[in-house]
């Protein structure tokens, strides 16, 4: 596979990764309203259950508890806000509470500092945030970008860290195939802002995004692989098992590229396992493809036509006649 292809692929299924099956978005819509009853009607101890539970979907909860505060404020129903940021309180310091992590801590307390005109210029700048984003994934670049620095004058006006920091991430996206530097400039920045913001979910995201550009763009794997790393031990940290499923692959392709097989080996055994567990048969099929194939190239058959096997029969099941077909080829190479 040329390397260009690699990492498009994997950028883009970085990106999915967002997106989950109509089954898991129930899961979620139903934890969703959950946690909002639970912190709403005061119960801490359900509260820590559910963030226990699933760590990556209080955010979305958090978020939208500050969306309908800032709604009712602005539109005087100040009685009722009042319960709403509580609870954005009680979830955000039980979730720093058990994590350590700091993200919904400083977004809810924005909320404290925030005068009423800067709750209007934050609701404003999540709206043209919002239409930057729909013009981008319809391919509308330039309003795309037009948005973009509208949304980030105002986050920036009223001090919202997270706000620039989902910005200059989007912005970052807009320019991976056109200009490395230009590229690289902004996920720096989302990086720094991400940081400052505590969010280790985005973090994790825009190291890994970084580790891609350095590979594909300046071939400077030693550099690439440091930003993988970092991107592997936050995404452990936190759980994100589909997104270190899909680190682990990408550093797999870049020993293997740089020649360093063993190093690619324990790469992609450890991803077949990460993305068995999150339940991803294709990069498991894929791993196992990918074991086989260097395995070939170091002269050890049988545990080549061991992977192999494990890929054919997971490519079988999935019904990827693609990845059927590489796994026949590689069958066939190591008989």
């Amino acid at each position: 596979m040329a390397l260009y292809r690699i990492v498009i692929i994997y950028f883009f299924a970085a990106i999915s990764a967002f997106s989950q099956p109509a089954a898991a978005q129930e899961a979620q819509d139903l934890f969703h309203s959950e946690l909002i009853e639970a912190s709403l009607g005061k119960d801490p101890d359900r509260v820590l259950e559910l963030i226990q539970e699933h760590r990556l979907w209080v955010k979305p909860v958090v978020n939208q508890l500050i969306t309908d505060y800032i709604h009712k404020t602005m539109t005087g129903g100040k009685a009722s806000s009042v319960s709403i940021k509580d609870a954005a309180r009680l979830i955000s310091q039980t979730f720093e509470e058990t994590y350590g992590e700091k993200s919904l801590s400083i977004a809810t307390a924005y909320l404290n500092d925030w005068t009423l005109e800067q709750l209007g210029k934050k609701a404003q700048a999540d709206r043209i945030y919002k239409i930057a984003t729909e013009h981008r994934l319809n391919n509308q670049f330039e309003e795309a970008i037009r948005e973009y620095q509208r949304a980030i004058g105002l986050y920036t006006d009223i001090g919202d860290v997270r706000g620039e920091g989902e910005v200059l991430g989007g912005l970052g996206y807009r320019y991976f195939v056109e200009g490395s530097d230009t590229c690289l400039s902004y996920y720096q920045n989302a990086l720094e802002a991400r940081m400052k913001a505590d969010d280790r979910f985005l973090i994790g995201g825009t190291l890994n995004t970084i580790g891609l550009i350095y590979y594909y763009f300046f071939y400077d794997l030693d550099k690439s692989l440091e930003y993988f790393n970092r991107a592997a031990d936050i995404r452990e940290e936190i759980g994100h098992w589909a997104g270190l499923g899909t680190t682990l692959s990408i550093m797999g392709e870049v020993y293997k590229f740089n020649g360093e097989l063993e190093h690619a080996i324990a790469s992609f055994e450890r991803s077949y396992l990460i993305n068995q567990k999150a339940d991803n048969p294709f990069r498991m099929a894929e791993a196992k493809l990918n074991l086989g194939s260097i395995l070939i190239n170091t002269g050890r058959y049988p545990e080549a036509l061991d992977n192999l096997h494990v890929s054919l029969e997971i490519s079988q099941e999935i019904s990827d006649t693609v990845m059927l077909g590489d796994v026949y080829a590689q069958l066939a190479k190591a008989h």
